[in-house]
Order: structure tokens, then C-alpha cells, then sequence
């Protein structure tokens, strides 16, 4: 005969069938309650807004105003590290595919027809 599982009940966890269950469990009171004032003394040390500022005016991300044209793109330089792994990142996929179409067309040749 078959051995039965102890059957476990666990009072710390209800179990309440979706439609039952209360949409959103209620947020408590936050441990610390931080000012607006303290609030911008923190962000204006910590400087992300200066870096914000210095990623809009950066040149990979341009506003045009009502009026204005876009200035020419400039091309930009990579370094040699990654145009070589650029390389073979397209070099190693395009050479294995080569190499199996090279085993498969010696080893299963297509038939010739003749007329």
C-alpha cells in the first residue's frame, strides 16, 4: 500500500482563490520621510542633473527648433578594437556557412540531367 503525504497547513500564507483576493496590497508608511527641500539638496549634490544637461547636448541627440536646418552629421571614428571585432563579428557566421555549403555540395552532388 502507498505511503500518504503529511498534509502541511500554513497559517502565514491564505490561500484565496484571484477573485476574492483583495486588487492591491495597501503600501505602508515609508521608514524615513525625506522634504522637497532636502529632496533637491540631494539631487543637486549628487549632480545628475548637470549630467542630464551634458547627455541632451551631446551630439548624438539634436533638437531642431521651428526655422532651423540640420547641421551635417559628422562621421564617427572608432577605434581599431572594435572595427576589428565588428569584422569578425560578420567574418566567423558568413565563413561557417561557406564551409557547410562546401561539405554539402561535395559530398551530396547534384545529379546531372542529361538531354
Amino acid at each position: 500500500m502507498a505511503r500518504q503525504r503529511k498534509v502541511q497547513h500554513s497559517a502565514s500564507i491564505p490561500l484565496v482563490p484571484p477573485s476574492q483576493a483583495s486588487p492591491r496590497p495597501q503600501l505602508s508608511k515609508p521608514l524615513v520621510e525625506i522634504s522637497d527641500d532636502e529632496t533637491w539638496r540631494f539631487i543637486k549634490q549628487s549632480g545628475i542633473l548637470d549630467s542630464q544637461d551634458a547627455a541632451l547636448e551631446s551630439p548624438s541627440v539634436m533638437t531642431l527648433r521651428p526655422g532651423e536646418t540640420a547641421p551635417e552629421v559628422l562621421d564617427e571614428v572608432t577605434p581599431l578594437s572594435d572595427e576589428i571585432f565588428n569584422a569578425i563579428l560578420l567574418i566567423i557566421p558568413f565563413s561557417a556557412i561557406l564551409l557547410l555549403m562546401e561539405m554539402y555540395f561535395a559530398f551530396y552532388p547534384m545529379p546531372l540531367t542529361s538531354l
